[in-house]
């Protein structure tokens, strides 16, 4: 998880948007590194939070301005199919200085352009500043894992990948939006490309949009969406569990590529074993496991179910029980979160990531 903020304008900021500010509201998505960067013309601001995943050296730095200083990149997230992507490249002639699968996506869009956002396989949020087109692109996973928050008004484009970030700029007015407040209260948390601010966008999943910097427009079009399902009016069962199969080992093999630890949320129920199942087949080590137990506290205890699965697989199991939680903890839940969400999971997501992240 890496934070990204931008500021573009049609014409040279007379004063420059407080970007560090933005950045920093977002320190807690990365620790590891912190970058800012400003086009010559004074138009185009671009800052990043890094949490190191992939080539762990300062070469993975951001924002990543390639050779010919005509392209500049902030990423948020992890391209499972960087390295094939990275081959094939190289194979028209490419060269990489890195092993960072942002330096991957430069090269793909100075091969295929805006094309090259559906060929990413991955979780990632994304804005590439074009320095010869004057355009900005910017683009969000199929699913819409990695958040994206943008706002566009009077020529000027901010985005960041939280609220809180936009927010630290004075200039973004705080005023609720009436429609999203009332999709909130029905369904409990604010759908779609809506935001609580009014004036704030989120990026739709599987989009991307294009910034003209000269014109000062934003148009967007979607890159990805799912699949028609097949017209036949019966299907082969065990030809879809065959498939079905195939696409969780391998999606699963993608994620297990890092090079930083790597390790499973077990809870010992029916996609977390399944996980785990895939994990194990495919790692040359055993696999680390992790669950969260809850004693005293009956069938909501999941952790005998867990050590089932772990034994079963051989995993590195390690058991940590859970804190108990208090009233204390919603602030920390606010900040966190910026949009409200009714979901009650967020208590033991929270408590659990605690828990793991020494690990």
């Amino acid at each position: 998880m890496c934070g990204i903020v931008g500021v573009i304008a049609t014409e040279p900021f007379k004063t420059r948007p407080p970007l560090a500010a933005m950045r920093d509201a977002m320190r807690h998505r990365g620790p590891d590194d912190a970058g800012e960067w400003w086009s010559v013309d004074g138009r185009v601001g671009l800052a990043h939070r890094r949490l190191s995943i992939l080539d762990l050296s300062p070469l993975g730095h951001q924002p990543m301005v390639s050779d010919d200083a005509q392209l500049s990149i902030v990423f948020n997230g992890e391209i499972y199919n960087f390295a094939e992507i990275r081959t094939e490249l190289e194979a028209k002639g490419h060269s990489f200085r890195s092993h960072s699968d942002t330096e991957v996506i430069l090269a793909a869009y100075q091969a295929w352009g805006d094309a090259c956002i559906a060929r990413l396989r991955g979780m990632f949020a994304l804005a590439l500043y074009d320095v010869r087109q004057q355009r900005v692109l910017l683009a969000r996973d199929r699913a819409g894992e990695k958040p994206f928050f943008y706002r566009h008004a009077h020529g000027h484009l901010r985005f960041a990948s939280e609220l809180k970030a936009l927010l630290a700029d004075p200039l973004v007015p705080r005023v609720l939006d009436a429609a999203a407040l009332d999709a909130y209260l029905a369904f409990g948390y604010v759908p779609g490309e809506q935001c609580l601010v009014a004036g704030v966008r989120k990026l739709a999943a599987g989009s991307l949009a294009v910034f003209d910097i000269a014109r000062g427009t934003l148009t967007s079009r979607t890159y990805w969406t799912l699949p028609a399902p097949p017209s036949e009016a019966r299907v082969d069962e065990h030809e879809l569990v065959e498939r079905l199969e195939t696409l969780l080992e391998a999606s699963v093999r993608e994620q297990l590529v890092a090079d930083v630890p790597v390790g499973v949320l077990l809870s010992g129920g029916i996609d977390s074993s399944l996980v785990v199942a895939m994990a194990a087949r495919v790692s040359s080590a055993p696999v680390r496991t992790f669950t969260i137990t809850f004693p005293g506290h009956g069938v909501f205890d999941e952790g005998p179910y867990a050590q089932m699965v772990a034994k079963h697989f051989g995993t590195a199991h390690v058991e940590l029980v859970a804190e108990p939680a208090s009233i204390d903890l919603l602030p920390a839940l606010v900040h966190q979160y910026d949009e409200p969400i009714a979901d009650s999971s967020m208590l033991p997501t929270f408590l659990v990531s605690r828990l793991i992240r020494p690990h």
